[in-house]
C-alpha cells in the first residue's frame, strides 16, 4: 500500500469513528435510564404509583399486586433464560455443516413449547391481576395498558419511518 492510499485509509477510518461515536451519544436523555439503574427504578415507581392513584388501588391491593408482580417476574426470568439457551442451541445446530435434521426439529419443538409456556404465564398473570382488582379497576387498567401499547406501536412506526425515509 503506498503512502497516499495509507493517508486516505486513515482519514476514512477517523471519519468513520467520529460518525459512529456521535450516533452513540445522539440518544435522547429520556431513554438513557431505559428503566434500569436507580433513575429508571425511580421512574418506574412513579409510574406505578400514578397508576395506583388513577385506579384507586387500596394498600391491600397494592401489596397483592406487588407479590404477584415479583413472583411472575422471577418465573418469567427463568423461562426467558431457558428460551435464550434453546435459541442458541438451535442456532448452533443449524450452523453445523452436517446438521442432523431430526435433532434440529427436536430443539425447535422444545423452543415452541417454551414459547407456549410464556404465553400461558402471561395469561395466568392477567387472570391473577383480574382477581385482585375489582371490575371497574380492571377495565381502567386494561385501557391504560392499551394506551401504552398504542403509544409504543406509534413510536416504533415513527422510528421505522425515520429510518426508511433516509
Amino acid at each position: 500500500m503506498n503512502i497516499q492510499n495509507k493517508k486516505i485509509f486513515q482519514v476514512v477510518a477517523v471519519v468513520a469513528i467520529i460518525l459512529v461515536s456521535t450516533n452513540a451519544y445522539a440518544r435522547p436523555d429520556r431513554w438513557k435510564a431505559d428503566w434500569a439503574g436507580e433513575e429508571g427504578r425511580g421512574q418506574w415507581r412513579e409510574h406505578v404509583e400514578q397508576m395506583y392513584r388513577e385506579l384507586g388501588i387500596t394498600p391491600e391491593q397494592q401489596e397483592q399486586l406487588k407479590l404477584q408482580r415479583e413472583s411472575h417476574r422471577e418465573a418469567l426470568k427463568a423461562l426467558r433464560e431457558k428460551t435464550r439457551e434453546k435459541r442458541e442451541a438451535l442456532r448452533q445446530a443449524l450452523q453445523q455443516p452436517d446438521a442432523d435434521e431430526q435433532k434440529i426439529k427436536v430443539i425447535h419443538n422444545e423452543l415452541k413449547e417454551l414459547i407456549i409456556q410464556k404465553e400461558d404465564m402471561r395469561l395466568e398473570g392477567i387472570q391473577n391481576v383480574k382477581k385482585i382488582l375489582n371490575h371497574e379497576q380492571f377495565i381502567k387498567f386494561h385501557e391504560k395498558i392499551e394506551q401504552k401499547m398504542k403509544k409504543g406501536r406509534e413510536r416504533i412506526k415513527e422510528k421505522h419511518h425515520r429510518i426508511w425515509k433516509r
